[in-house]
């Protein structure tokens, strides 16, 4: 199988208009736009409408807890960790029952035994960050 390369995949990413979900992710795409796209604009508004151009969709886990409804529920912070604990208890009732089945090999991110914390491992960031999103994405609304 040839290697496609990073460039390549991304640039696919780029012509199907994929979805982006990420936590607290702007700093990631201001390095995304930088070094696939072209050089980051001087003025503010022109990269904003480029960025959205490119990413027609990017939902940020962190801007969703803080400025939805999902705020009340956030009494310390807004890490991705906290996110996660404040959305696998939902003491509130706010945010969806989302049925998680792990393919063989990830069991370590069960959450039988998710309180063992992984943080900062990119696969299990990436697996609580979906985690959020697909707890709060059907209760919340775009316009929010």
């Amino acid at each position: 199988m040839e290697s496609l390369g990073f460039t390549n995949v991304f640039q696919l990413l780029l012509k199907h208009k994929k979805k982006f979900v990420g936590h607290n992710c702007m700093y990631d795409f201001l390095f995304l736009y930088s070094h696939f796209i072209e050089e980051l604009p001087q003025d503010y508004n022109l990269y904003k409408k480029n960025l959205f151009d490119s990413f027609p969709q990017i939902f940020d886990t962190k801007f969703i807890m803080k400025e939805t409804k999902f705020k009340e529920t956030l009494k310390q912070n807004s890490h991705l960790g906290y996110c996660y604990e404040v959305a696998k208890k939902n003491e509130s009732g706010l945010f969806d029952k989302v049925d998680i089945k792990l393919a063989k090999g990830f069991e370590a991110y069960s959450e039988e035994i998710l309180d063992n914390p992984r943080l900062h491992e990119a696969g299990y960031d990436a697996f609580i960050t979906g985690y959020v999103f697909a707890k709060t994405f059907p209760t919340f609304s775009i316009s929010e």
